[in-house]
């Protein structure tokens, strides 16, 4: 791999990063009672 490969790799992450802190930034916090829907319990048999 070339130094220029891993710099546009670099680049693409950087962007990649960087959109994703600003959706979260600009995103509505979450009804308080999400994460307990998120978080159920299963009995699991293994065998």
């Amino acid at each position: 791999m070339t130094e220029e490969e891993i710099k546009e790799i670099d680049k693409r992450v950087k962007k990649q990063v960087e959109d994703a802190v600003k959706f979260a930034e600009e995103s509505p916090w979450p009804d308080g009672r999400t994460p307990l829907k998120m978080c159920t319990s299963r009995k699991t048999i293994l065998s």
